[in-house]
């Protein structure tokens, strides 16, 4: 099975740093493509309600890096009405920036109460929002509902809309579900379409070093996932 990917660098890498930092620290690992973070509360690298001119001044500075956003990450608390409204605001943010793929979770960044059924009375809304805008979501593996590959299969089934898929956190995944990543990640792998790596080796790394060394760790995770996710189902 042949997969076409693209590679990039993750601006909530870089939550304690300016979006500036994160781009540039991104760009000299050697990225060129980029998922920015606009999750209300947490990292707001892009705001949800940023003008043209600030969305312009954001643009400008991908350019000079080389770096093209591919992706967004719209996390909210998708059980809530709250969480429903900010999850549409990020999709508009998508459509402004010309981005077409959005990640989001279940309970959003904390995930601390996850109620499945208070989830699937807003999920469709948010995925025909997306539909009509050529966006597609990702799920990412977070909590304990979408703790797993499988599991979070099971979620798309009931959601059952063609333009919501996995986001594959391999990180939350071992955390939430104690099994490995890449073993996991072959239940099913048509579904997922964008994976996150994390890594812990460039916490002894400093400065721009520390944030290149972090982006080029999780490049080399992510190479490893791709490849093996490319077998054949299990």
């Amino acid at each position: 099975m042949a997969l076409k990917s693209r590679l990039g660098g993750h601006t909530n890498t870089y939550h304690t740093y300016t979006l500036e930092e994160a781009l540039e620290g991104i760009a000299e690992a050697g990225y060129r493509f980029v998922e920015l973070t606009a999750v209300r509360g947490w990292t707001e690298h892009v705001p949800l309600d940023a003008d043209a001119k600030a969305l312009g001044g954001i643009q400008r500075l991908m350019n000079r890096l080389g770096l093209v956003a591919i992706s967004l990450s719209g996390h909210s608390d998708l059980t809530t009405k709250d969480g429903l409204t900010l999850g549409l605001k990020a999709l508009d943010l998508c459509e402004r920036m010309g981005i077409d793929i959005m990640n989001t979770a279940i309970g959003g960044h904390y995930s601390e109460e996850e109620d499945e059924e208070a989830f699937m009375g807003n999920i469709h809304e948010l995925a025909d929002h997306a539909a009509a805008r050529d966006i597609r979501l990702g799920i990412e593996i977070h909590g304990e509902i979408t703790k797993s590959g499988k599991a979070a299969i099971q979620v798309l089934e009931r959601i059952g809309r063609n333009n919501v898929l996995i986001n594959y956190d391999t990180g939350n995944v071992e955390f939430y579900s104690g099994v490995k990543a890449v073993d996991t990640c072959r239940w099913r792998c048509r579904n997922l379409f964008t994976a996150t790596s994390r890594t812990s080796a460039a916490k002894a790394a400093s400065g721009t070093s520390r944030r290149s060394a972090k982006a080029t760790l999780t490049s080399n995770a992510c190479s490893t996932l791709w490849r093996k996710a490319a077998s054949p189902d299990r």
